[in-house]
């Protein structure tokens, strides 16, 4: 097997095929921006950790696998 190039990790075993588009004020992008920077992060990632723990309330399987 191959080495694999440099650059963003995978998110799961497959790539991420499909994007959903988020409407947010000013000041909750703002928000999203200083956690992530807080954290290393980009905001997809600070978004995907968010919404696997919202949606993990309702089952007990990940959506997003952690990295």
């Amino acid at each position: 097997m191959g080495k694999r190039p440099p650059g963003r990790p995978r998110l799961a075993d497959v790539p991420a095929s499909s994007s959903i588009h988020v409407r947010c004020t000013p000041a909750q992008r703002l928000e999203l921006r200083r956690v992530a920077d807080e954290n290393g992060r980009r905001v997809s990632a600070v978004i995907r950790e968010a919404v696997d723990e919202f949606v993990g309330d309702y089952r007990d399987r990940r959506v997003f696998r952690r990295t």
